[in-house]
């Protein structure tokens, strides 16, 4: 029997101030948005950092993800109407997120669990967490913009990356193998299909720092000497989002020749699932 996944030890739902509600019930009415749906891409696009969203309601087409530069996916992919209501709603509320930050009212940050000795904190370089819960000993994070999934047991974190699926929870299969079901917008997906990239013991120390001597590379004859990769030569943020946006477009594009009966479902589903893993 499957049981779904308590959410204890994640965060309590964040509530607006007055500011934010006055924000949510200004782009509700100018945008033709219920207000509860606005409320919900709000919160999302704040814990985003007002760059991207992970959001899950009817209003807004179901499940879906936004990021900034225009790139949105929602689970009503073919209504388009709507697809251009939400973007720009979004792109409102992010801008308001960014140059307000009084919006939601400050939370305590959780715990992952009660018993300090199998609480973890989550890595800083993964990003804000979008869904947390914990069930048993089991506890698990999703962070969309790192696309990695954290899971916690018995102490030691192993990451996963989440490829294109979009995680909304968690379930576990009870039993003797208690194997691990995500809730995607694909359907139900198990954990074991899902590459697993990094594994943490959250008991280890942190490695001791470098001497400076150590900061001189002595390069030995025969050896092998790595360089970082220049600033220059490291994509830029506009430069990411742009290639992004111009993957989007081709998904659009698909779209269009799908409705068209150009392209079989197959064929669509197929060029789409490739376009997405280039993200």
């Amino acid at each position: 029997m499957d049981s779904q996944t308590q959410q204890k030890g994640a965060p309590l739902p964040r509530r607006l101030t007055e500011a934010g509600e006055r924000l949510v019930a200004e782009a509700a009415a100018k945008h033709g948005v219920s207000v509860d749906a606005t409320s919900a891409l709000l919160l999302a696009i704040i814990e985003g950092n007002g760059h991207q969203a992970q959001f899950n309601h009817p209003d807004l087409g179901g499940m879906g993800q936004w990021l900034t530069g225009g790139m949105l996916m929602i689970g009503d992919m073919f209504n388009n109407s709507l697809k251009a209501k939400i973007s720009a709603l979004a792109d409102n509320l992010a801008r308001a997120a960014i140059q307000e930050p009084m919006l939601i009212e400050p939370a305590r940050p959780p715990s992952l669990s009660t018993n300090s000795s199998t609480s973890s904190h989550w890595p800083k370089d993964l990003g804000p967490p979008s869904t947390t819960g914990s069930q048993n000993q089991m506890h698990y994070a999703v962070f969309p913009a790192s696309r990695r999934l954290a899971i916690v047991t018995d102490g030691h974190m192993t990451i996963y990356d989440t490829q294109t699926h979009v995680i909304s929870g968690l379930a576990q299969q009870q039993g003797s193998g208690q194997s691990l079901t995500l809730t995607s917008q694909h359907g139900p997906v198990p954990l074991s299909s899902l590459q697993r990239v990094h594994h943490i013991d959250p008991q280890q120390s942190p490695p001791e720092p470098v001497s400076k001597e150590s900061d001189v590379v002595r390069e030995e004859p025969g050896s092998e000497v790595s360089t970082a990769v220049p600033a220059q030569d490291r994509p830029s943020r506009a430069r990411i989002e742009d290639d992004h946006a111009a993957i989007f477009a081709k998904i659009e594009g698909l779209s269009d020749l799908y409705e068209k009966k150009i392209i079989t479902a197959e064929e669509y589903a197929v060029r789409k699932a490739e376009l997405l893993d280039r993200l």
